[in-house]
């Protein structure tokens, strides 16, 4: 069995779903850069733009779904 490493977010957090992924989507690529490896997806198949595409999508949708609703003011009595 080939070695690896998994690199888990989770969520909700401080910042959005798809700004948590930007932010470690390079990170990972990087490391296996640095490591001779490649990154695979979910279904440990090689990560490609396609299947990159289609996470930020994911989640945009999870963004949407757990967004926080809008402040709006107190009626002054």
């Amino acid at each position: 069995t080939p070695a690896g490493m998994s690199r888990v977010t989770t969520l909700p957090a401080p910042i959005t779903a798809l700004e948590a992924w930007e932010k470690l989507l390079p990170n990972v690529e990087r490391m296996a850069d640095l490591l001779n490896g490649v990154v695979l997806d979910d279904s440990r198949n090689t990560l490609g733009r396609q299947r990159i595409q289609h996470i930020r999508e994911e989640l945009r949708g999870y963004d949407r779904k757990h967004e926080a609703p809008p402040l709006t003011k107190a009626p002054r009595w």
